[in-house]
């Protein structure tokens, strides 16, 4: 046996059982798009790595052990710590965001109203862009061009759910406080999100910027104007 036939044979068994891997990892996470990519590649890339121990001809065994070569080299290259790119920058935003500026704040506003002449005598610039949105369907409408009952229903039953727990979020705080430990508390909720279908969970400190500057929607159009304290 050439030893092309035999490096041959090895890359084929290597990548079958990579692509195996990833055919039962996409069927374990429902993805079906992704599992029928990995199964084709499971079944094409072996078939063309043991061509030369079906071919047994010198042109072969030239030919596919230097695409063999490009290959492996490929894939080592992939693997350096060589970054040819300019590095990525992380800048810390600081800043309140104001959310009354949101799509979903300025979708609400409705012609005449207070909190409409208000906006827009605070930020003219977006009256012109907002009008031109406002002329198409809209969120969640049946008119929409990708409208799908059954998706558009159940984002509106949502959005419905979080309006009427809106006035639960304010409140007076309960006389009666209980001491818990972050770490506890932290590892519940992780357990909690996974139990609801969470797939990533994390914390972080609670700083002023991570707050909204101003309410953006709410039924009480005092709020509407008056900073978050």
């Amino acid at each position: 046996m050439h030893w092309i036939e035999i490096v041959s044979a090895i890359l084929a068994v290597i990548f079958l059982l990579f692509l195996l891997t990833g055919v039962v990892f996409s069927i374990r996470e429902r993805e079906r798009r992704a599992a029928g990519l990995f199964l084709v590649a499971m079944i094409v890339l072996p078939a063309f790595l043991l061509v030369p121990l079906v071919i047994e001809n010198e042109i072969v065994f030239v030919v596919w052990g230097s695409l063999e070569a490009l290959g492996v080299l490929l894939i080592i290259g992939s693997m350096l710590p060589i970054n040819f790119r300019k590095p990525i920058t992380w800048d810390r935003y600081v800043k309140q965001i104001d959310e009354r500026t949101i799509m979903f704040s300025r979708n609400l506003l409705k012609e005449g109203t207070e909190a409409y002449e208000t906006y827009y005598r605070l930020y003219p610039q977006h009256l012109e862009p907002d009008n031109h949105f406002r002329k198409f369907p809209g969120l969640m409408s049946p008119e929409a061009r990708y409208f799908n009952p059954a998706t558009f229903y159940a984002a509106e039953a949502t959005f419905n759910i979080i309006e009427h727990l809106r006035d639960m979020a304010d409140g007076k705080p309960s006389a009666k406080r209980i001491p818990v430990e972050a770490p506890v508390l932290t590892r519940f909720l992780n357990q909690w999100t996974q139990k609801l279908g969470g797939v990533s969970f994390g914390v972080t400190r609670l700083q002023e910027y991570h707050k909204y500057s101003h309410v953006g929607r709410g039924r009480d159009s005092e709020v509407y104007i008056q900073p978050v304290n």
